[in-house]
Parts: C-alpha cells; structure tokens; sequence
C-alpha cells in the first residue's frame, strides 16, 4: 500500500481542502468559465455542506 494515499486520505484538512475545491469548481461552472468541459450526469454540481 501506498503510505501517502492513506496519509492524504486521513489528513484532518482533506475535508476542507474537498470543499474549498469543490466550491471553487461550483463557482467556474455557474459563471460559465467551464464551459465545453463534460460533467457526468450523475454528479451533481453542489456545493459542499461542511
């Protein structure tokens, strides 16, 4: 096992670090700077409730 991946995943920021880049990308997307980039359906873009 790769001791960085559980690291990273354990790390007590990689929930806020999910959110920040979440709502970021939340941002791109509804001001239309991510346009032409393709979202699985089934992903729907919200922003993070943490």
């Amino acid at each position: 096992m790769w001791t960085v991946n559980r690291d990273m995943l354990d790390h007590p920021l990689t929930d806020h670090w999910n959110k920040v880049f979440l709502d970021e990308w939340v941002d791109m997307h509804e001001s239309g700077l991510l346009a032409g980039v393709p979202v699985e359906a089934q992903h729907s873009l919200t922003r993070c409730r943490t």
